[in-house]
């Protein structure tokens, strides 16, 4: 029917709301566009998705793409941009420290790890963060000595995965300066 009114339904696969682009009389093309808010929460670093598009006329007719169209190339995108904060860059020996930060991650459906290593050989603190939590603060750590070594420093190391692709972290580092505090008189 050259004079059939058309109207088109199509299923991003990714559950999110079906898309209904407009379709003027006479026209037999469209066009529509859709981001993928996350590679699927699979814990791997690509996904398939199948998109099914359906299209309606007028008269009650309608057809399917027969298998969908495969994409392939949803692919994960590890975090970005960490930032850290210490509450301060000094402390004395047996004093804590707090340390915050941020960090960016395109899969807005992702959760992530983070690890801290305090630099002093003790365990390292780890984070688990939900989906749409892309903060840490005032991750507490006592340092009961300072170091015995040439530094008066210690580096610690962040590292934040997300739950996509755990093999690629993120990481920053930040110094600390931890002073020696001298013996009270007895």
């Amino acid at each position: 029917g050259l004079v059939d009114v058309h109207t088109i339904d199509i299923d991003w696969g990714d559950g999110s709301p079906h898309t209904m682009p407009p379709i003027p009389p006479g026209d037999r093309s469209f066009s529509a566009t859709h981001v993928y808010i996350d590679d699927s929460p699979s814990n791997t670093a690509r996904d398939v998705y199948r998109v099914q598009v359906t299209v309606f006329d007028d008269q009650g007719g309608h057809d399917t793409t027969p298998l969908g169209i495969y994409l392939e190339d949803v692919f994960n995108v590890a975090p970005q941009n960490l930032w850290l904060e210490l509450s301060s860059s000094e402390i004395d020996e047996n004093a804590q420290v707090f340390l915050s930060g941020s960090f960016a991650d395109p899969g807005a459906l992702d959760t992530h790890v983070v690890t801290i290593d305090w630099g002093d050989d003790s365990a390292p603190t780890i984070v688990e963060l939900d989906a749409h939590d892309l903060s840490f603060a005032d991750i507490g750590h006592v340092y009961p000595d300072d170091p015995d070594y040439d530094s008066d420093s210690y580096v610690i190391t962040v590292e934040v995965v997300d739950d996509d692709e755990p093999l690629a972290p993120t990481s920053a580092t930040t110094d600390l300066r931890v002073r020696n505090v001298a013996p009270l008189d007895v």
